[in-house]
């Protein structure tokens, strides 16, 4: 068992909290830890953010998700691209 510090008057305010919802101050922290433990745990479960950053989607697959077929030659480097039409329409 440990033991937490925390500032007396919001230990009152937890107190009569937990007293107006027939629990004990010790169950009112142990139920919120355990809310913020299973929401972290959910969020790293379905957070994908972190992981889209790493693999590259196809344009092929892409286009399922937008409904835009992208064309067969696309680059990936789209500056490249943009350059390289800039070009070919001013020259």
């Amino acid at each position: 068992m440990s033991t937490i510090t925390i500032d007396t008057n919001i230990y009152k305010d937890a107190e009569i909290y937990a007293r107006h919802h027939n629990v004990s101050v010790k169950d009112l922290v142990e139920k919120y830890f355990k809310s913020l433990i299973s929401a972290r745990k959910n969020v790293t479960e379905t957070s994908t953010d972190v992981d889209m950053n790493r693999y590259k989607i196809s344009p092929r697959i892409k286009a399922l998700e937008t409904n835009f077929l992208c064309p067969s030659d696309i680059t990936d480097d789209y500056k490249a691209e943009l350059k390289e039409q800039r070009n070919s329409k001013y020259l």
